[in-house]
């Protein structure tokens, strides 16, 4: 279980950057990054939208299998205490 979702994590990184890095530069400011007018369009409106679909699609896998990951290995206490060897020390005065 965990080792498919480890895969499926991987995936998903994969997926979430080639489809952030196949959008286009808006290079149009703030005014782009709020959904404001300006700048072209290389590929169409519909591509934008299907692009943004699927970037939001593989985010939130992204962060759902984040998530597992982190739910399944918070049951494992991988940090071990040490050994006592010895008697213990004198109370001090």
């Amino acid at each position: 279980m965990s080792m498919a979702l480890h895969i499926f994590h991987f995936l998903s990184c994969l997926v979430l950057i080639a489809v952030v890095l196949a959008q286009p530069d808006r290079g149009d400011g703030m005014a782009g990054a709020f959904g404001g007018m300006g700048g072209s369009v290389a590929f169409g409106v519909k591509t934008l939208d299907v692009l943004w679909t699927i970037t939001i699609v593989a985010a939130v896998i992204f962060m759902a299998t984040a998530l597992g990951l982190t739910l399944l290995d918070k049951g494992r206490n991988r940090i071990q205490p040490a050994p006592v060897t010895g008697p213990p020390a004198p109370p001090a005065h």
